[in-house]
């Protein structure tokens, strides 16, 4: 019997709140740090229960054109900062993301929510002035895999999870490499940015003031986006 190829995580990287690098973020879990906070702005919303969540301070890297991020929302634009960082510690080079021996798979919950307000925005307005030939790419769940395929000009497959965000796209990352040799895998999530989830149960609108240091494990904190590059040994 043939013994499987071992994958390995050679990179990583992240888009948080906690921090946008992968140092910043595990210097913060490690102390215990929360970066919840109360969110004002959160009044207006009639039956809202919650008042709390987390900003991510993020900026457009000065190297992206106007090209590069055309059909990203937010949510594939958080992707390509943190795949960024993690083929940068992995040290491949565009030679080896194009060779036709590397894919994509990345996960999402749902693409970005201004696109998703503009195109639906036609069913009450019966117009589409606001949708252009990027609308559908930035707001469908598949939006990060599409992206990043196309931005580093993959050549092999190209796969996006939905719904439960990395759970499909981790494991197809970890198969797929032991199916041809030195086959990269780019793979990630991102965690519904921005969205608000509201469970009338299971939410309170009080909000108690406490410490800035956290109350659970730092695993119970989930980045927004995270990417990791991996590769048969």
């Amino acid at each position: 019997m043939k013994s499987q190829r071992r994958v390995v995580v050679t990179g990583m990287g992240i888009v948080s709140p906690l921090g946008n690098s992968v140092e910043a973020a595990f210097a913060r879990l490690r102390t215990f740090e929360n970066c919840v906070q109360a969110l004002p702005e959160l009044e207006e919303y009639r039956g809202l229960n919650t008042r709390l969540g987390c900003r991510t301070a993020f900026e457009k890297p000065a190297h992206w054109t106007r090209k590069t991020t055309r059909t990203m929302g937010v949510v594939s634009m958080y992707a390509l900062a943190a795949t960024e960082q993690a083929l940068a510690q992995a040290g491949l080079d565009d030679a080896t993301l194009q060779n036709g021996r590397t894919g994509v798979a990345y996960g999402s919950c749902s693409g970005s929510i201004p696109p998703l307000l503009d195109f639906y925005a036609m069913l009450k307005t019966k117009e589409v002035a606001g949708i252009t030939s990027g609308t559908y790419i930035k707001l469908m769940p598949q939006t990060t895999a599409c992206n990043l395929s196309v931005h580093f000009k993959t050549h092999n497959f190209t796969f996006g999870g939905v719904n439960t965000s990395a759970a499909p796209s981790i494991p197809a990352s970890a198969r797929a490499p032991r199916s041809a040799e030195d086959i990269v895998a780019a793979f990630g999530f991102v965690t519904c940015v921005p969205s608000v989830v509201s469970a009338k149960p299971a939410s309170s609108a009080r909000i108690r003031v406490r410490p800035a240091r956290a109350v659970r494990s730092p695993s119970a904190v989930p980045p927004n986006s995270s990417a990791g590059a991996c590769r048969t040994s």
